[in-house]
């Protein structure tokens, strides 16, 4: 298997994970933004493999929001229930 080959099996897999997170977020399940990061992670590596800097700007800036996303699902848990008058 060529290096070009292993990167766009991996590609793939980037891809599904990106697509699952997606999935889980819609479905109000907060462990799609671990997905989505894990995704923009592999793409971050491809695009510094083949030296894509857009890439790897963008994606790092993509993983930074997944971040956040994280923290926002994590703090919503701890949180009390806000109660409606």
């Amino acid at each position: 298997m060529t290096d070009l080959q292993i990167l766009d099996m991996l590609g793939h897999l980037g891809y599904f994970c990106l697509a699952l997170g997606l999935f889980k977020i819609a479905k109000d399940d907060g462990t799609g933004w671990a997905f989505r990061l894990l995704g923009e992670g592999v793409w971050v590596i491809i695009s510094l493999q083949i030296g894509l800097w857009s890439g790897v700007i963008w994606g790092v800036l993509f993983m930074i929001v997944d971040i956040f996303g994280i923290m926002a699902t994590a703090r919503s848990k701890t949180e009390p229930p806000q109660q409606s008058d």
